[in-house]
């Protein structure tokens, strides 16, 4: 079969890897999206397809889409698919929705050839494994720059907690915190956001952990002191709506940024260096999983 030629306008492959269960219909939907907003050919293989079945749909506004069975391939063949669609002249960017990340091969073999590469750690599964699992691969091959989405869905969260003491005669609070309480419908994030702030603190706090609300969604995050509760939460009958208490002062509402998939792994493929404060973070959250599974 010959493949279209992909429109002048194409910005990248983007090479996605959808594992077994791995949740293929919330994929198909946001990576189609996504070639919307950012025209590329899509080289989608998808592990329940069985091997050599192939999808091709024309080139036209968002580029090309190429759906390929994988279901039993190799590290091999793997390489071989990614080599013989990707365009030469525009980055390849590795978007990995799978459960496994450090003990499958596949993974490796398709990151070193990525330009950029992009896991969600709360896809696949909403325990701690992926998280586990990520950090391990971080851990044993440094040299390939990843980002999560998982962390990167949380900057709007990260900015109310540094807004909280960013106003006049609140940032010594930052030194009296005594805990923390996060809920969450899935745990990375719930691990990434304490491994964010232990890591800014340069110190760990008592933490609780609830599993509250949708899954890879924050619902609350409490930092609690001597003399006050500061706490952000999402509003109970709108979900795009923060409400964030302070002690005893009237409640304020901010509204909660929900970034969508294109534009966060247009994020990070924007940032293909090592992010030092996500490595961080990360690092922080291995050690909080550690604890809490010994």
């Amino acid at each position: 079969m010959t493949t279209a030629v992909a429109p002048k306008t194409v910005t990248m492959t983007l090479a996605v890897f959808i594992g077994s269960g791995s949740g293929a219909t919330w994929v198909y939907d946001r990576t189609r999206a996504l070639a919307d907003k950012h025209p590329s050919r899509v080289v989608l293989m998808d592990e329940s397809q069985a091997l050599g079945e192939r999808h091709d749909e024309p080139a036209h506004q968002r580029g090309e889409w190429i759906e390929v069975g994988v279901r039993g391939a190799d590290p091999r063949d793997l390489e071989a698919t990614l080599a013989s669609l990707a365009l030469p002249e525009v980055p390849i960017v590795l978007l990995w929705i799978a459960e496994a990340i450090a003990e499958d091969p596949r993974f490796l073999a398709l990151a070193r050839r990525a330009d950029a590469t992009i896991v969600s750690s709360s896809v696949a599964r909403t325990d701690e494994r992926p998280l586990h699992d990520l950090s391990t691969f971080v851990q044993t091959h440094p040299e390939i720059s990843i980002r999560d989405i998982s962390y990167l869905r949380l900057a709007a969260w990260q900015e109310l907690i540094a807004w909280f003491f960013d106003l006049p005669g609140r940032r010594d609070e930052l030194g009296s915190l005594q805990h923390v309480e996060v809920a969450a419908g899935s745990d990375a994030e719930m691990y990434y956001i304490l491994g964010w702030l232990f890591s800014r603190l340069g110190r760990t706090l008592p933490y609780d952990m609830v599993h509250a609300g949708p899954p890879r969604r924050l619902s609350r995050v409490a930092l609690l002191t001597e003399h006050c509760t500061y706490a952000a939460t999402v509003h109970s009958k709108d979900d795009n709506v923060i409400c964030l208490a302070v002690g005893e002062e009237p409640l304020r509402y901010a509204p909660l940024h929900t970034v969508d998939l294109a534009s966060l792994v247009e994020r990070a493929i924007l940032s293909r260096t090592h992010d030092r404060i996500f490595l961080a973070s990360l690092a922080a959250a291995r050690r909080i999983i550690d604890e809490r599974t010994a």
